[in-house]
C-alpha cells in the first residue's frame, strides 16, 4: 500500500497488516532507522507495533535495534511476536505512549502493569524469530497451546 492509504491514517483496533515501501537500501541499519521514522511520524496511533527480524540478522544489527525500541512511540512493542502478547500479559503494560488529556489518539495511561511501576512509557516483549504468537493462524496448535497454558494454571502439569 502506498503512503497515504487508509491503514496508514485511521488507527485499527485490530490486528492490521501491510507492507508499505520506503525508498531506501533494503539493509537493517537502513531499514531500521527509517522504519521507526516512518512509524513515529506517519501512522496514526500509539498503541502497538511489532517488528520482525531473524534472529541471525538481530545478532548482527543488535544496536540498531535497540535504538528503534527505543525510539519508537508505542505503549506495546513487540519484537517477533504480536502485540496482543504484551496486552496479554497483566505484569507488562499497554496503553498510548507519550500522549495526554490535551492531545491524544490512542489515549493516555497505561493499563496491566501488576507490579505498579511508576513512570512507564512502555512495554517491550522480545522473542525468537518464528515465535508461538503466530500459533493463532493453526488452530491445531492453538488448541494445543491453550491446553497447556489451562493445565499450568491448575498445576495440573
Amino acid at each position: 500500500m502506498d503512503q497515504d492509504a487508509y491503514g496508514v491514517h485511521h488507527e485499527a483496533f485490530c490486528q492490521i497488516m501491510g507492507e508499505v515501501a520506503l525508498d531506501i537500501p533494503a539493509t537493517a541499519a537502513d531499514f531500521l532507522p527509517a522504519a521507526t521514522e516512518f512509524a513515529n511520524e506517519k501512522l496514526l496511533g500509539t498503541l502497538g507495533c511489532m517488528i520482525l527480524i531473524d534472529d541471525e540478522t538481530r545478532a548482527a544489527h543488535e544496536d540498531s535495534l535497540q535504538t528503534a525500541l527505543t525510539e519508537l512511540n508505542y505503549g506495546g512493542i513487540t519484537v517477533n511476536t504480536t502485540p496482543p502478547m504484551v496486552w496479554f500479559n497483566a505484569y507488562l503494560t499497554w496503553g498510548g505512549c507519550k500522549e495526554t488529556k490535551e492531545s491524544f489518539v490512542s489515549g493516555f495511561g497505561n493499563f496491566g502493569n501488576a507490579l505498579n511501576f511508576k513512570n512507564v512509557e512502555k512495554s517491550i516483549l522480545v522473542d525468537h524469530f518464528a515465535a508461538t504468537g503466530f500459533l493463532y493462524n493453526n488452530r491445531q496448535a492453538t488448541d494445543e497451546m491453550n491446553q497447556q497454558i489451562v493445565n499450568y494454571s491448575i498445576g495440573n502439569v
